[in-house]
């Protein structure tokens, strides 16, 4: 394992986006099979991929030592049956390395443009506002859908109109 560990939240979101159940679901007291399955789901994933204790885990997702062991061994023993389980657990599994190796891959996260925008505007003095990729293409999706559509042109067009310009 590499020195960068996997964190909770992120097993958590990955889950997330791979099952229907969501991460309030997943910390509550439901005992529906799909979300019993996804919280296993996440306490399995968490002793391969992090060094947390039991009741680490156990702590962070509102239970107890015991029920997250009973549930890392659940998810084995499905792992050892279901042969789709076991595919989907190992796909996370490989996401979640790759991540953890690469540092690049990041879990799609909601980006709020708006939010961005105003963290920008009232930064004082404008100075230098860290800002990710995702924000940047939230921001211009928000711009672009709220303006007036373009005059329809095409490439070249707007390639002569550059030379133009530059001329």
């Amino acid at each position: 394992m590499s020195e960068r560990l996997t964190s909770l939240a992120q097993i958590v979101a990955a889950v997330e986006l791979a099952t229907t159940v969501t991460r309030r679901e997943m910390l509550s007291d439901r005992r529906q099979p799909d979300v019993v399955e996804a919280r296993c789901t996440v306490w399995w994933l968490a002793s391969k991929l992090t060094l947390l204790s039991l009741p680490a885990i156990a702590a962070a997702t509102r239970r107890n030592h015991t029920t997250v062991g009973h549930g890392i061994r659940q998810a084995e023993a499905q792992r050892a049956h279901d042969p789709d389980y076991c595919a989907a657990t190992d796909a996370l599994l490989a996401t979640l390395h790759a991540a953890e190796d690469n540092a690049a891959i990041r879990l799609a996260q909601p980006v709020d443009p708006l939010a961005t925008a105003r963290r920008i505007l009232w930064a004082p003095q404008r100075e230098a506002v860290r800002i990710s990729v995702s924000e940047v293409i939230a921001m211009a999706q928000l711009v672009v859908s709220v303006s007036a559509p373009p005059d329809p042109q095409t490439l070249s067009d707007l390639i002569q109109e550059i030379h133009h310009e530059q001329a």
